[in-house]
């Protein structure tokens, strides 16, 4: 009779944890039992880790490709057990309307609200209200398209966001 191992677990990505935070390590867990894609997974801790209340995701080429990405981070986190982590879809900005977010958002950042906000926005070449809401956003994530985001283009958008709010670009095949 043959008496196999037990198996191992599938390791989680590698990420750091500032202070051994509990909470992420086992919604690590929880996210890698839940079955959802390693690169999902990683970008959701990768973002988690760092300190920040609101995150503006911006896509270039794809306004609508920004909220997709908002949204499947947020079920991510529900599924990880991270409830606390809400997408808004701000697309379809108005002016009136962003005065208004930019107010909400500066508060809900000054009181320490524990709740963390997603918010996908037009780049603001194209839609320049958006940087209304750009600069009271602590955080900003930008997704490329392979083979269509043009690099000057790229460049004027991150001056815009500011580069000190830039957490980084996810790079999408076409």
């Amino acid at each position: 009779m043959e008496v196999k191992p037990p198996e191992q677990p599938r390791p989680g990505p590698s990420l750091p944890e500032p202070g051994g935070s509990a909470l992420v390590a086992a919604a690590r867990i929880r996210a890698d039992q839940a079955g959802l894609p390693q690169d999902l997974s990683a970008l959701l801790f990768a973002l988690l880790v760092r300190p920040w209340t609101s995150l503006a995701i911006v896509s270039p080429v794809d306004p609508e490709r920004a909220w997709r990405l908002s949204e499947k981070l947020t079920k991510a986190a529900r599924q990880s057990h991270y409830p606390s982590l809400k997408a808004v879809n701000l697309l379809d900005l108005s002016s009136e309307r962003a005065s208004s977010i930019a107010r909400t958002i500066s508060k809900l950042t000054a009181l320490g609200d524990r709740k963390r906000f997603i918010i996908a926005l037009k780049d603001p070449v194209e839609n320049p209200i958006t940087v209304r809401v750009l600069a009271v956003c602590e955080s900003a994530l930008l997704v490329l398209e392979r083979g269509q985001s043009r690099i000057p283009d790229v460049r004027r958008t991150v001056e815009l966001i500011g580069h000190q709010r830039l957490m980084g670009a996810v790079l999408c095949s076409g």
